[in-house]
């Protein structure tokens, strides 16, 4: 019997995405996973935020200024995509910890 304990690095990066028009952009965790992630919209318009594998049916919105935490006691966090509606811009914070 094993017993695997996962511990943070304390290792914050900070990223910012721009989608627009229907585009979609992801940020990937290669090599590694994070155990925290922090998307806030800084705007104009409002953005659709997926989290590893979610499709765009499950997405959570965030209008401008608004934000979400996503909060692990493992690192499974391995990918973040950003999508904006046709005719519509939105630039989103990042802040990921491994």
């Amino acid at each position: 019997m094993s017993l695997e304990v996962w511990l943070p690095e304390g290792i914050h990066e900070e990223h910012k995405i721009t989608v627009s028009n229907g585009e979609t952009k992801q940020l990937l965790a290669f090599p590694y996973k994070w155990f925290f992630i922090d998307v806030f919209n800084e705007g104009p318009d409002a953005v659709k935020i997926m989290k590893n594998a979610e499709s765009l049916a499950s997405a959570i919105t965030l209008e401008e200024n608004d934000g979400r935490e996503f909060d692990a006691k493992h690192p499974k966090f391995w990918q973040v995509v950003a999508h904006a509606e046709a005719g519509k811009t939105a630039t989103v914070k990042i802040v990921t910890e491994r």
